[in-house]
């Protein structure tokens, strides 16, 4: 993608400063991942082993794009329309983010940035670290076989991995009280 940038932005050399400043930008908004905030994960869950330890994600009205840090490769991307479809058949969450996400248009980009970061924070399950949980005891049947918790500072949070689904979440003050409570089951 650099590559394809970079011979584009060489053809702006006719142009006066002004004039190719213009121009690179529309050349930036056509791309697929034109008018991105970009984020840089960490960490990723890839069972398969397709991605990199180290992502970026440009996420966008189009969708979300994958790109390698180093060297700076573009991956892939995956459409708005085509990951409401897949997950829950209620996608209510994905469609509210989504129209939380077009209201910030009015904003510059770092202040959406901003914006959408508290909305991803205002979520119960905002900022969690999640981990892929392969076998669980629950005598009494109510979680299903796997799960996806999510674990922030607000308490723990549960998740269907398939379809993708927020089944629950335990505020962390009720799990320490339950913990230290002299009935707690131990």
């Amino acid at each position: 993608w650099l590559q394809d940038v970079g011979a584009r932005y060489n053809a702006l050399e006719q142009f006066s400063k002004e004039d190719a400043r213009v121009q690179f930008l529309r050349i930036l908004r056509s791309l697929p991942y034109g008018n991105s905030v970009f984020f840089p994960v960490k960490r990723i869950e890839d069972p398969i082993g397709l991605l990199p330890a180290k992502l970026i994600l440009g996420i966008n009205k189009r969708g979300v794009h994958f790109f390698r840090p180093v060297p700076k490769e573009y991956l892939h991307s995956a459409e708005l329309r085509d990951i409401m479809q897949f997950g829950s058949s209620s996608t209510a969450w994905l469609q509210d983010v989504g129209a939380r996400y077009n209201a910030l248009e009015q904003f510059s980009k770092e202040d959406a940035r901003v914006q959408f970061l508290r909305i991803l924070r205002s979520l119960p399950y905002g900022n969690s670290v999640f981990f892929p949980v392969k076998r669980i005891e629950d005598p009494i049947g109510l979680l299903p076989a796997k799960l996806i918790l999510g674990i922030n500072k607000r308490g723990v949070h549960f998740f269907r991995p398939v379809p993708k689904e927020y089944l629950h979440s335990a505020e962390l003050r009720d799990i320490m009280q339950f913990g230290s409570s002299s009935t707690a089951v131990r």
